[in-house]
């Protein structure tokens, strides 16, 4: 009898963990509004924007000028739908 009690426990703990580790994972984004497309007026500059662009996973670096095309396209679609 007491094996049996211990087999219901262990599969109640087994339960528990089930419940526990069902957990919805998400991969939060970050975006960061800088600068301008004229203060890149290098080649150097505009290089070291894109290895800044490229180099960090989940962190999208845009510029004001591109967030205001993109808001401009976003509000040209909308008008059309």
């Amino acid at each position: 009898m007491r094996l049996a009690t211990l087999k219901q426990l262990k599969q109640k703990r087994k339960q528990k963990r089930k419940m526990v580790l069902e957990v919805n994972i998400i991969n939060p984004r970050a975006i960061i509004v800088i600068g301008s497309k004229n203060e890149l007026d290098t080649e150097k500059k505009r290089h070291q924007f894109k290895n800044l662009r490229e180099s960090l996973k989940d962190i999208e670096f845009v510029l004001y000028d591109e967030l205001l095309d993109r808001l401009k396209n976003l509000f040209d679609t909308i008008k059309i739908e």
